[in-house]
């Protein structure tokens, strides 16, 4: 199954605000997919090993230390960047990002805030 995107941020906030942070068939966060642009799409495949790796990222990266990975089955380029973090009145941890999603050559950046669940997923909030 392909996804896609017409526009990469309100695809983004409508993730947060509908879906909960969830991919609706695996439970999983999907914060990663909302950046791709309107001619680019990720497969299932593509979901699990960005949605993996963003979490990588977000647990261990500093703020300003660039996150990169390419998917070896589908050759797609992520670079994802912590630019600050913070704890929320409920003590939930949150960071705000820029993402950029290169597939076929074509680059999508976006910035947004993603909040760490109690079930270790990180939901889009903004």
């Amino acid at each position: 199954m392909k996804l896609r995107f017409v526009a990469p941020l309100a695809g983004m906030i409508l993730l947060a605000a509908c879906q909960s942070g969830s991919d609706a068939s695996s439970g999983r966060g999907a914060p990663v997919i909302a950046s791709v642009a309107a001619t680019q799409s990720l497969d299932d495949v593509d979901q699990a090993f960005m949605i993996d790796h963003f979490k990588h990222a977000m647990e261990t990266a500093l703020n300003g230390q660039a996150s990169s990975w390419t998917n070896p089955s589908s050759g797609y380029q992520v670079q994802v960047t912590p630019t600050r973090m913070y704890q929320q009145a409920d003590n939930t941890y949150c960071r705000e990002f820029t993402q950029t999603i290169t597939a076929k050559g074509q680059p999508a950046t976006t910035r947004g805030t993603s909040c760490r669940q109690s079930d270790g997923t990180w939901q889009i909030t903004g």
